[in-house]
């Protein structure tokens, strides 16, 4: 995992197939790319899973952190990336404050402002932490399709197929499943 801080007034494009996680932390900015344009303010997280191209473009002083991550690659690994959308944005939002997303980014800050030995496992533990909790949250939301991912992150379904996989040579029936 590597770590960037940024701050900009123009255009900046990021390379592809390089996943990333992004938090502004100042300004507005417009993502371009081979998906919907979206626009993202203070406070916004995004997570581009599976690294596309896109261009970040400010018009303001804008601010914001870079991680980018590094995944194994498994079978697993690839069928999750595959249910993703190659862009999920959290806003910010009085109704979800999104305590795990400050302290994340306030820790991530001062690991990269003032290393510390330890400071490189830190960092990536930080990212892998932010890209769960990004999943957990963009999961719950109204933007997240209907699939495997969402099932799996159902607090009931979630037991039901974390079972499936656990036990596959069990003749499973509907009401084993309940």
């Amino acid at each position: 995992d590597v770590f960037h801080a940024s701050l900009s007034v123009g255009d900046s494009t990021v390379p592809p197939e390089t996943p990333a996680l992004q938090i502004f932390e100042q300004g507005a900015v417009q993502i371009t790319g081979d998906f919907p344009s979206v626009r993202v303010a203070a406070g916004d997280l995004v997570l581009l899973p599976q690294g596309v191209r896109h261009r970040i473009s400010a018009d303001e002083p804008t601010q914001w952190i870079t991680g980018t991550i590094v995944y194994d690659t498994t079978s697993a690994a690839d069928r999750l990336l595959a249910a993703l959308p190659p862009v999920i944005v959290l806003r910010l939002s009085a109704d979800d404050p999104r305590e795990w997303l400050d302290v994340s980014s306030r820790l991530l800050l001062q690991e990269v402002r003032d290393p510390l030995p330890g400071g490189a496992v830190m960092v990536s533990r930080i990212i892998d932490l932010l890209f769960v909790q990004t999943l957990r949250s963009w999961s719950r939301s109204p933007e997240a399709t209907p699939g495997w991912l969402t099932a799996a992150m159902d607090e009931y379904l979630g037991r039901v197929i974390a079972a499936l996989h656990r036990h596959p040579e069990r003749d499973w029936t509907v009401g084993s499943m309940a």
